[in-house]
């Protein structure tokens, strides 16, 4: 019985722990960040507009969203009505659009390789995550956060517009502006069509941003602890007399 009484006023002094510790509020907030091809309020932006979310650093300047081949491209070029954004060529997305560096992407010709970068804020002292999918035509040779490269986001495949691959980037972010890029690489190896080889990206994303618990709340935390700790060392004097 005196066990049984120690266990039980063990437990009594582990759950008033673990009520101190909830008082540690983890403030998670949206990072403010857009994927491709839309506008500040997260809607899909006309075809052929400016991405102001979205820019080249390598290869042009401005992003467009992309266009499809006109009717007159089309008899131009031997491509169907609306290639390459139609079923059967480049994927796509329901909160997400091809961008490139020109709009008419049919018109692209040659290969190359192309910069895409986009910009969001890092408030001190959080922990954060950037998640989502991305393609591109015809392939990306990485991810770049702050300059740096993430792990497992190249690739070699160059009918990689055909479906979406997932990243997910929990370190190298910094306290205030920080930049994320998609670097591109425009194969001729893929070029069906000898008259146009069109290149573009395609990236949905979100991200979190977790605030570390406030000081003044960490030091309630620990006075909750403290007194855990002195009421536990308290029942134990006093069943040992």
């Amino acid at each position: 019985m005196k066990e049984l009484r120690k266990t039980l006023a063990r437990h009594r002094i582990l759950l008033f722990a673990a009520c101190c510790l909830t008082v540690l509020p983890l403030s998670a907030t949206p990072i403010t960040v857009f994927g491709t091809g839309l506008d500040s309020s997260g809607n899909f932006l006309p075809g052929g507009s400016a991405d102001g979310h979205w820019t080249l650093t390598m290869g042009g300047s401005i992003a467009y969203v992309a266009q499809g081949a006109s009717v007159a491209e089309s008899a131009a070029n031997g491509v169907p009505v609306g290639w390459p954004l139609i079923p059967g060529w480049w994927t796509t997305s329901s909160s997400a659009q091809w961008i490139a560096l020109i709009a008419d992407v049919v018109s692209i010709i040659g290969s190359g390789e192309y910069d895409y970068q986009t910009t969001f804020i890092i408030p001190p002292g959080s922990s954060n995550e950037l998640k989502g999918n991305w393609t591109a035509d015809n392939m990306t040779l990485g991810i770049y956060l702050n300059g740096n490269l993430v792990p497992n986001t190249t690739t070699s495949d160059i009918h990689g517009f055909e479906y979406l691959t997932s990243f997910d980037i929990t370190n190298g972010f910094v306290p205030g502006l920080n930049t994320l890029s998609f670097h591109v690489q425009n194969s001729s190896l893929d070029n069906v069509f000898p008259n146009t080889n069109p290149t573009s990206l395609l990236v949905e994303i979100s991200g979190t941003s977790t605030a570390a618990p406030e000081p003044g709340t960490m030091l309630v935390a620990g006075f909750g602890l403290a007194l855990a700790s002195l009421a536990y060392r308290r029942r134990r004097r006093e069943q040992s007399r």
